[in-house]
């Protein structure tokens, strides 16, 4: 069986939620591929991704931007979407090095509420036949049955169709772009939820 690793490059998301008063950290994680690499420490602008449709001339900067704007919406004000940080992967292993980070410090404008514990992940098949999830941690969507496009929480529904469009960034494991969405499953984070009720 194929091991398909991360990268060339990810993106990692870093956020905070608030719930109860106490606040938990997450992390959403991509890969993606460069057009024109920047160096150690250079900011986001020095590096251009391949989108989906093979375009690269809008910087990361940009993208993170849309991306994190997106998420804006989606959270609601216990949710705050901290930084972006750039790893590079060493091919063929889980080794990465840091390359950058962009602060974002955006906390959501959304309606409803964050659900502590909650998880959302998009299932979407690759045009490399392989599998690529998002993960969305306590989100606004409760645990309950999958849910295909056009998803009923409308801002997820855009988040969504960012990921399918000609502009996405993000990658699958096998180094396929997002070719077919399967699903939205809304459920329950066993780990999370310990630290949320058995700490």
């Amino acid at each position: 069986m194929a091991i398909n690793y991360p990268g060339p490059y990810e993106v990692r998301i870093n956020y905070t939620v608030n719930i109860a008063a106490v606040p938990y950290d997450h992390q959403q994680r991509f890969s993606c591929v460069m057009n024109i690499e920047g160096g150690v420490g250079d900011p986001f602008s020095d590096f251009i991704p391949v989108q989906t449709n093979g375009s690269a001339v809008t910087t990361l900067d940009s993208h993170m931007e849309t991306w994190t704007d997106l998420l804006q919406d989606y959270f609601t004000s216990s949710g705050v979407i901290v930084d972006v940080e750039l790893w590079k992967y060493t091919a063929g292993t889980f080794d990465a090095t840091w390359y950058s980070a962009k602060t974002i410090n955006k906390t959501g404008t959304g309606t409803g509420s964050m659900i502590r514990a909650s998880e959302q992940i998009f299932t979407i098949r690759s045009d490399n036949g392989g599998i690529m999830r998002a993960h969305f941690e306590e989100g606004r969507v409760a645990a309950g049955v999958k849910d295909t496009l056009p998803l009923a929480d409308a801002e997820l529904d855009l988040l969504a169709d960012h990921i399918m469009s000609d502009n996405n960034i993000f990658v699958a494991r096998d180094g396929g772009y997002p070719a077919v969405f399967i699903a939205m499953y809304p459920g329950n984070n066993e780990a999370i939820f310990k630290k949320r009720y058995r700490a």
